[in-house]
């Protein structure tokens, strides 16, 4: 069910004086006016955390030692499975909107030695943007329309974009390089199933840095999604960002995986990154926060992905289960474009 609006929110018995329903009123036009100046004036903007410009990109073509992380997939399970978990208010709280909530998905897959490589692939897949990009610009594509072009069970943005709405590092889509002309973005960590083994059917999770297009395929990864800024969240159940590091709270997206690779893990917080003190001020997670999470919901690996605006969630059946905000600036349930996206299907 998709959160309540807020407008919805407004009507609420909490906010039926005909003052609260100015001051609604008023915060909501000045903040949309304001999320326009900053797109009408891209200059003025405080850059969101979903876009990168090319001079912050370590882009390079030239061999990446890679640092990698294999987990073999250990369950009793027999077919795959998704649950969706409502976090209430893991994001904060603002008057107008009220609760900015966390979801959490739980893929739980089959163990590796009871079903072919082959087929556990489609059950992960990163999805390229409907129209494809290259490094300097890209068709940018709603994660909600990609996901039922795909019939996704469940899928949330995935690789963060330049200002050009161009990908970032070498992500792959079913064997494919989703960006062609992309290098490796070294030190920052991708996700992927890898069907390497001796002979015998062998999936692993394969986690880490370095991966380029020619290593992914020689391990048998044909899906591969590159995470965004600073990397790694938590590894060996360790969490690898300090609470120091960065202190900008926004909306965030994370994948992880547990320690016995039996599920994938999927938090997407929700939260507005640039909204002004009168309507609440900034809501979401810092970096350091996201990795606590995730390791409370019991990820041994984890990378941050794209976040900001872009964060959302859609789930077959429900259709957007957050509250994306891609104004960055006001609380308005808006989706973004983005650019890859991680598809899960469990059916």
């Amino acid at each position: 069910m998709r959160p309540p609006s807020l407008a919805a929110v407004a009507a609420s018995p909490r906010c039926r004086s005909s003052a609260g329903v100015l001051i609604g009123g008023v915060s909501l036009t000045l903040a949309l006016l304001a999320s326009l100046l900053f797109r009408l004036l891209p200059n003025a903007a405080v850059p969101s955390i979903s876009h990168i410009g090319a001079s912050n990109v370590t882009d390079t073509r030239l061999h990446v030692q890679a640092d990698l992380e294999f987990i073999p997939i250990q369950s009793n399970a027999t077919e795959p499975s998704v649950e969706i978990k409502n976090l209430p208010g893991l994001g904060g709280s603002t008057p107008l909107h009220g609760q900015w909530d966390g979801y959490a998905a739980f893929v739980t897959l089959p163990p590796s030695g009871r079903i072919d490589p082959g087929q556990l692939r489609p059950i992960f897949t990163v999805l390229e943007p409907i129209g494809g990009c290259t490094s300097q610009s890209g068709h940018l594509s709603k994660t909600s329309t990609n996901s039922k072009r795909n019939d996704c069970s469940v899928a949330v943005n995935g690789s963060p974009f330049d200002r050009g709405g161009g990908c970032l590092g070498q992500s792959m889509s079913h064997g494919r390089p989703v960006c062609p002309d992309c290098g490796v973005w070294a030190g920052i960590p991708s996700i992927g199933l890898s069907s390497m083994g001796d002979g015998l059917p062998a999936t692993k999770w394969v986690i880490g840095t370095g991966i380029n297009y020619t290593f992914a395929e020689s391990i048998g990864v044909r899906d591969l999604l590159v995470g965004h800024v600073p990397g790694w969240l938590v590894r060996n159940g360790n969490v690898q960002i300090s609470s120091n590091y960065s202190d900008v709270v926004a909306p965030r997206t994370a994948a992880g995986v547990t320690a016995d690779g039996a599920q994938l893990i999927i938090l997407l917080v929700d939260g507005c990154e640039h909204c002004p003190g009168f309507m609440g001020g900034v809501q979401g997670l810092t970096v350091h926060e996201l990795a606590v999470e995730m390791q409370k919901l019991g990820a041994a690996f984890a990378i941050n992905l794209d976040g900001g605006g872009s964060s959302t969630m859609f789930a077959k059946g429900k259709g957007i289960v957050n509250y994306p905000v891609s104004f960055d600036y006001a609380p308005i349930f808006h989706e973004r474009s983005v650019s890859t996206v991680l598809c899960i299907r469990a059916e």
